[in-house]
């Protein structure tokens, strides 16, 4: 990751290459004022084999990073792992292009698994909604 906070925004929104080994899509954005980035993977196991490849750009800049850098001080690393299920998440997009999880996966009009969240998600059987959805091109 730290190879692909070099990139600009152009780079940013292209989808990755199929080099990627897996990465579905990964998004690069300033956060705080500092470099940072997201990245969605297709599973665990296409990150973990991209983390380890000893031919790849993680793994040489990993070992780079903690023998210059260690515990210095002078740069910080937030990283997080997230394990989703499959169908287990729910993205909404209204008037959007297809960016964060929308890009990474499937993309399908709201009402195709029921209008309200409490019905997409399996935590009601009945399907009322506060304010109805409107058709999003």
């Amino acid at each position: 990751m730290v190879a692909g906070v070099r990139g600009d925004a152009a780079d940013a929104a292209r989808p990755p290459p199929p080099s990627r080994q897996g990465a579905a899509r990964r998004l690069q954005r300033p956060a705080q004022r500092r470099p940072g980035g997201r990245q969605y993977w297709r599973s665990f196991e296409h990150l973990d084999r991209f983390a380890r490849d000893p031919a790849g750009l993680h793994l040489p800049a990993w070992r780079w990073f903690n023998r210059a850098v260690k515990a210095s001080g002078d740069v910080g690393i937030w990283h997080e792992t997230y394990l989703v299920r499959a169908g287990g998440y729910e993205a909404i997009y209204g008037n959007m292009p297809r960016v964060g999880l929308a890009a990474a996966g499937d993309h399908m009009p709201i009402a195709r698994r029921g209008h309200s969240a409490a019905r997409r998600v399996g935590a009601s059987t009945t399907d009322e909604v506060a304010v109805p959805s409107y058709p999003n091109p």
